[in-house]
């Protein structure tokens, strides 16, 4: 007999965030899609205590997202199939900076639910699940550094050949933003004109590797 697939959207509760670091469950609300007539839901066993904790445990937080300062939600969905296994796993609405595979492996871990019934009969419901990410240095009021931006102070002490000043600049806005290959590859230049060449070189090779195209060019003239 051919499966039913219900939307549903599952309901979490939780007193409040954890003082480090931390990805925590929203809560959700059921979704007025679907028919919920003599639908019994399926349940994590323990309940849903049990599945915040679970997910607690489980749910890894990014060093790039901690990185960047990453604050939000990444919505996942999966089906919890007629024996109870979760399967279908997928992100609906994404944060990138890893939280998205995150999310996918902690739901992933849980084990088999109780499984629900329409009917009395066993069928497929389809669940959409939030989960939150949330750094302990994350401040609203700052804006979230832009990707790849090059720093405009360093870029000022670049042309005025001041390469040691630019390079500590640079170390600077490399802490609020350590991905952005526009500062790898100036931090490189300023390394040049320090007569570094060797550390220019890992610079520019790990600019290249974070996506900056211009660095081809000074890997190929000054790196061979």
């Amino acid at each position: 007999m051919k499966s039913i697939i219900f939307l549903v959207l599952i309901s979490v509760a939780f007193l409040g965030y954890a003082q480090t670091d931390s990805a925590i469950v929203l809560d959700g609300k059921k979704s007025s899609s679907g028919d919920f007539e003599n639908l019994d839901m399926p349940e994590f066993v323990g309940g849903a205590g049990a599945l915040f904790m679970h997910l607690q445990k489980n749910l890894n937080f990014p060093q790039e997202a901690k990185d960047n300062h990453v604050n939000g939600a990444v919505k996942t969905e999966f089906t919890v199939d007629s024996l109870g296994n979760i399967k279908d796993v997928k992100v609906l609405e994404g944060l990138g900076y890893g939280c998205d595979e995150a999310a996918i492996a902690a739901i992933k871990s849980m084990p088999k639910w109780t499984p629900g019934k329409k009917n009395g009969k066993p069928v497929e419901i389809k669940y959409t699940l939030p989960v939150r990410f949330q750094s302990n240095s994350y401040n609203p009021s700052k804006p979230k550094p832009k990707p790849n931006t090059r720093d405009a102070e360093a870029d000022g002490l670049l042309e005025a050949e001041q390469y040691k000043e630019a390079l500590q600049q640079l170390k600077t806005a490399y802490r609020g933003n350590p991905t952005n290959h526009s500062i790898h590859l100036q931090m490189g230049v300023a390394k040049l004109g320090l007569g570094k060449t060797e550390a220019a070189c890992k610079s520019f090779e790990k600019a290249l590797e974070l996506g900056s195209n211009e660095a081809k060019k000074y890997i190929a003239e000054k790196c061979k």
